[in-house]
């Protein structure tokens, strides 16, 4: 119920996207506050149904179809303990639903199983969303976007539906998706400062 009492709240507002997000994450909540107001799905991992027929697309529909919001966010990060739960053995293009415009085989997706499960994760989100979207709406009003957090490392990647792997993130790419998300350029600012803040709190050992 989490999720609907959510969008309930912001319903009399202008939301700006649809943001997954993991609940074990404190930066992710930190960067959805900055955002506010945004619709949010959020439980271990920012995990999306594998079936097209389960109920908890309910949000997503209703974030699109009725608060008519057109940009969605997927956020994941290093720490994320959803891969691990998960047979060691699982292959991601078990779950990935093959799509029109996504990877037509797991062969395609470059990632490093030893170090970068939460991506593979986090691109299976992807491509769950995305096959989802093609079978119920029109797809070309919907724009993706997913971001990942090394919490590690203090840094940030975004993905590229050219590349199809996640890139490091620069200031100027940040800024393109908030002026998609309609920010202010102070609010922009202010995202931006606590992203750095992000960076340097890590790089200076204090996490």
């Amino acid at each position: 119920m989490k999720n609907k009492e959510r969008i309930e709240n912001i319903s009399e507002n202008q939301a700006r996207a649809l943001m997954t997000i993991c609940s074990t994450s404190a930066l992710h909540a930190m960067f959805a506050n900055l955002l506010d107001p945004v619709c949010i799905f959020q439980n271990l991992g920012g995990a999306l149904p594998a079936r097209s027929d389960d109920s908890g697309w309910g949000t997503v529909e209703y974030a699109i179809e009725q608060l008519g919001l057109r940009q969605i966010l997927l956020c994941g990060h290093s720490r994320c303990a959803a891969p691990s739960m998960r047979s060691a053995n699982s292959q991601i293009h078990a779950t990935v639903p093959r799509t029109a415009n996504g990877p037509d085989s797991a062969a395609k997706l470059k990632f490093d199983d030893a170090t970068l499960r939460s991506q593979r994760w986090l691109t299976e989100q992807i491509y769950r969303l995305s096959s989802f979207l093609d079978r119920t709406v029109h797809r070309p009003e919907i724009t993706l976007h997913a971001l990942w957090f090394n919490d590690d490392r203090g840094t940030l990647f975004m993905w590229s539906s050219t590349s199809e792997r996640f890139e490091p993130a620069d200031n100027q790419q940040i800024r393109r998706l908030l002026d998609l998300l309609s920010m202010s350029s102070e609010r922009t600012q202010e995202v931006l400062s606590q992203l750095q803040e992000f960076s340097r709190t890590f790089l200076s050992g204090d996490n």
